[in-house]
């Protein structure tokens, strides 16, 4: 979805600067590296914006995955990132990185629509908490996933890195680290 709409700003300077007013992305450093060996031509856009960050983990997941055989890790995590991502979606936000047991999202906020924003974030939350019960339910084999989740509503530091088909996005700032503290106190 992201790619299609940075396809359709790119043919409209004006929508490339209503754009670059909402989004600035740090991109991870593999995905760089990657994209200059192809010699495909790459875009960085910078912005700082004001948005919602949230960070999802399983407590105690490194014990959970220590017991498992990394087949059933795979498949289990395979459909519990599946089913985290969607929820987001669902609610409007985009999942900028999902890495071991983490997610961590964001939601854009433009000038007039922060409540209804800061209510999708808080709503994928409640959602998260909701279906993860349910995922355990339905296969009562599986080892129970107690999912934290933090959220925090801030300016945040973003970079999008376009190259060929792929792009990357990262968040940084006292929003990102103040939601990621939020989040490992929640047990």
């Amino acid at each position: 979805l992201l790619s299609a709409i940075v396809v359709l700003l790119i043919k409209s300077s004006a929508k490339i600067r209503q754009f670059l007013a909402i989004l600035k992305v740090m991109l991870p450093e593999k995905f760089e590296a990657d994209a200059r060996k192809s010699n495909a031509p790459i875009a960085v856009i910078h912005e700082t914006s004001e948005g919602i960050c949230m960070f999802t983990d399983i407590w105690k997941y490194s014990t959970i995955a220590e017991e498992m055989n990394l087949q059933a890790l795979r498949q289990m995590m395979a459909g519990y990132f599946e089913t985290l991502k969607e929820h987001i979606a669902m609610h409007d936000g985009e999942v900028i990185g999902a890495q071991g047991d983490e997610v961590h999202a964001i939601w854009r906020v433009q000038p007039g629509n922060h409540l209804q924003q800061k209510m999708r974030a808080c709503l994928a939350c409640h959602d998260i908490i909701k279906v993860v019960e349910r995922f355990h339910q339905a296969d009562k084999e599986r080892p129970h996933l107690v999912t934290r989740v933090g959220l925090h509503f801030g300016e945040m530091s973003l970079r999008l890195v376009e190259a060929s088909r792929s792009h990357a996005i990262s968040a940084t700032g006292d929003t990102v680290n103040v939601t990621k503290r939020i989040e490992s106190g929640n047990n």
